[in-house]
Formats: C-alpha cells, structure tokens, sequence
C-alpha cells in the first residue's frame, strides 16, 4: 500500500532539512579543507573532493547549489501542507453538509468511500490545480538532482579514487527525495494497473540485475579509494640507484625543455588513457616548455596492463615506442574483449608499422621482460600508490610528485605551484 501523500509530503521536508546539514557541511570543507570533519573515520577524502574541479563552479563551491535545491523543496512541502490542510478541511465541510442534508448524525464520523481516483485520471487533473503544480515542482527539482548526484559520486570514485560520506550522504537523501516524489506526481491517490505493475515488476528486476552486475566493481573501488592513502604533491628525493629518468628511458619533447614530467602508467588503466591524451596536448601547446619521460607501472589486478607495456618497449626496438604507446591507448577496450590473445599484439604492431614477427618475439625477450620490471620497481621506490602518478622536474632538478590527473591539472593551472618557482 502506498504511503499517503502526507506522510511523503513530512519524508521530504526532513529529508531536505538533513540535505541542508550536510550541503553547510561541505561548504564550510570547501573554505576549510585541512579541518576534518570526521571523513578520514571510514577512509574518505572530502578535502581532495571539494578542491577538485568538480568541485566548484567558478569560485561557488557546488555545495551552494545542493543547499540552494534544499531550501526549494522545504519551501514546497510547506506549501503543500497547508494545501493538504486545506483540503481536508475542505472535505470535511462538505461530508458535514451531505450529513445534514440526510439527517445524519454528524457526531458519527462518516464511512470513507474507496477512491476513484486511478493513476491516468490523476495525471489529466488539470496543470493550473496548486497541488499538482507543486508536485510537478518538486519532481522536476529532484529528478536532475539525483541524477547530477549519481555523476558526481562516479567522478569521485572511478576518477578521483576518492570517497566523501557527506556527497554519498547527499545522494542518497535525493535519491529517496525522487523515489516519493514519483509517487506523488504519478501515483497518489491511485491504485496500479495491469500494465503498469508490469513496467514497475520489470523496471525492478532490471534494478536488481544491475545491482547483481554492478555491485562488486562499485564495491571494489570503494575499497580502492577508502583503503589508498594518496598524498598532496609533495617534494621528493630522487633515488642514485633508481633514478626517475633512466638511462633507457623513452622520452619525448625538446632536450632542452625547462620541465621533465616523469609519468608511470599502466596500458590498461582509463585514467592513464585519458593521461595520455592531456600529455600530447600539453606538448603540442608547449613544444620547448616539457618533456615527457614514460615509464611502466602495470598494475597486477590488470590483465593485460604487462604484456601491453612489453609490446610498447618491444616496438621501441624498432624506433616506434611512442606509435605503439598511443596506439594501445586508443584501443584499451580491445583488452575488455574475451576474444583477447596476446597473438593480437601482432596486429598492433602492423597498425603502427613494425614487423609483427619480431615485435611478438621480442615482447617476450628478457631484455624487454627486465626493462618493464626495472621502471615498476623504480615506482615502488618513488612511492608510487596509483596510475598515473606524474614526476615534475624543474630546472633545479628538483622534483615534485603529483598523484592522478587532477593533482597534475591543478598544478599546471597554478603558475605559482613550487614546481613552477
């Protein structure tokens, strides 16, 4: 049976009471990012969060915007209420009539009749009715809501590698806000019919197979971001015995450029892919500014990660290490295929314009097996916890270390970064 609209009308009004204790709780994390709010008890990171890019538009924290979308639906629901009020009082003037116009007792409280109301007759009530356009309101708020929400905690997680129980907090709070207010604008006062206990019987087992599907990776990089323990750029000490940029290593820019940026990556990680990509761009807009050093770092939960960072070196043999280095992350789903075969590098090797043959043969050489251990082990030695981990050197051959994407683009955005100075 369906909760009456007056109890979801109280759900969401304290709902959205909470919402605004949790938005002047990130607020005040975006102005005070070194006071911990108690995010560090389960392994959460709300600082790197909140003074990431998603973060903030322009100087606004986004937290203003959810604070801002609670303060709308308490407004509404106490504009519904006094509708509610209004009409049951307005009901029960009118059974108070139809008594005394049949002589009826009107100590005796009437029998309720069983609604007609179904929910197709319910959505052609007309738009200008004050509780319906209420309604309509508090759906049109919540439903953008829940999904800018679920966006955000997928950034957080599958791309900063960070959790914030404030944000996952707030998401749930309008993820239950969307849910009742469906039930007002579609469903209030109605019973379902046989069509639609079917669409809500199928939208519920999709629901639950996606959970099924999805639940572990979700789990995983919960785990992942609650567990690794990733430090602001730092300074760092570079090793004599493992130095960042080794005699062997592939390099690309100009010799004299002012800035070396050491990147290790892994072949199979979207985040490196998408490292990728920023680094050409980044050279291609400063030619005489960086250069870049690659190093591998394959992590062991990849499957491919190793023998694609063998096939790179391999076809750096033959003088086409960078071909093969954008080539493989141009292709990372070709790794998510079961189709797969290590024989498929073969191909890669055409696709960039060296011999197959050799390049197979080679990938599987000591040499090349030794080079790929030598840089993971330099990163362990460096500290490196995730990919893409970024090394930058500046002309006084100090180095500064920057873990993710967003650490790095910060940094390139902040002319007076130490790096830079």
């Amino acid at each position: 049976m369906l909760i009456s609209k007056s109890l979801s009308n109280k759900i969401i009004f304290g709902l959205s009471c909470l919402g605004c204790l949790v938005t002047i709780v990130l607020i005040f994390e975006h102005f005070r990012p070194n006071y911990d709010l108690g995010c560090s008890v389960i392994g959460g990171d709300c600082a790197a969060i909140s003074q990431s890019e998603y973060g903030h538009l322009g100087p606004i924290p986004t937290a203003v915007f959810g604070f801002g979308m609670y303060v709308c639906l308490i407004a509404l629901t106490v504009m519904r209420k006094k509708l509610l009020a209004a009409n049951v009082a307005a009901s029960s003037a009118i059974n108070d009539i139809s008594n005394l116009e049949t002589g009826a007792e009107t100590s005796i409280p009437p029998s309720p009749t069983p609604s007609t109301v179904t929910p197709s007759t319910y959505l052609k009530r007309p738009i200008n009715c004050p509780e319906r356009q209420i309604d309509l309101v508090v759906w049109m708020i919540a439903a953008p809501a829940v999904c800018t929400s679920i966006w955000l905690q997928k950034i957080a997680l599958f791309d900063l590698i960070k959790f914030c129980p404030w944000c996952f907090s707030s998401a749930i709070l309008v993820t239950i806000i969307f849910l009742l207010a469906s039930k007002d604008l579609f469903l209030d006062r109605g019973k379902l019919e046989g069509e639609q206990k079917l669409l809500v019987a199928t939208l519920g087992l999709i629901s639950f197979l996606g959970a099924i599907m999805l639940g572990p990776g979700l789990w995983a990089q919960f785990v992942l971001a609650t567990h690794i323990k990733i430090k602001p750029p730092h300074s760092v000490t570079q090793s004599a015995s493992t130095p960042l940029v080794s005699k062997d290593a592939n390099v690309t820019g100009a010799a004299t450029a002012r800035y070396t940026v050491v990147e290790f990556a892994d072949y199979q990680c979207q985040h490196c892919g998408k490292a990728a990509s920023m680094m050409n761009q980044l050279l291609k807009d400063n030619p005489t500014k960086y250069r870049l050093v690659f190093r591998n770092y394959p992590l062991p939960n990849h499957t491919w990660a190793n023998r694609a960072a063998c096939a790179a070196e391999a076809a750096g043999l033959q003088g086409k290490f960078w071909e093969m280095h954008d080539y493989i992350f141009e292709h990372q789903s070709d790794f998510d295929k079961k189709e797969f075969r290590q024989e498929d590098f073969k191909q890669f090797g055409e696709a960039v314009g060296v011999d197959p043959v050799k390049l197979y043969q080679d990938m599987q050489s000591d040499k090349i097996l030794s080079k790929v251990a030598k840089d993971a082990h330099a990163g362990q030695v460096m500290d490196v916890k995730m990919t893409p981990t970024f090394f930058v050197i500046n002309g006084k051959n100090d180095a500064v270390q920057y873990s993710g994407i967003e650490q790095l683009k910060q940094a390139l955005d902040n002319p007076s970064d130490k790096v830079w100075q």
